[in-house]
């Protein structure tokens, strides 16, 4: 699937745009499909390292 992505937290050189598995649903869970997202001042916050945000990399933006 094609996504916004970020590789690591730092300034936006740290974005990339590009492919990534297409999720598997567990059980109980839906996979939606979206055509658009928008980004926010909390996804800033998010990018830079909202101290005791723990995330997985890569992370999807949005």
């Amino acid at each position: 699937m094609r996504a916004a992505f970020l590789t690591s937290n730092g300034s936006t050189d740290k974005i990339t745009i590009g492919d990534l598995p297409k999720p598997v649903p567990k059980q109980d869970e839906v996979l939606i499909e979206i055509k658009f997202s928008a980004l926010n001042h909390l996804d800033i916050w998010v990018r830079e390292g909202w101290p005791g945000l723990k995330l997985a990399f890569p992370h999807i933006m949005g």
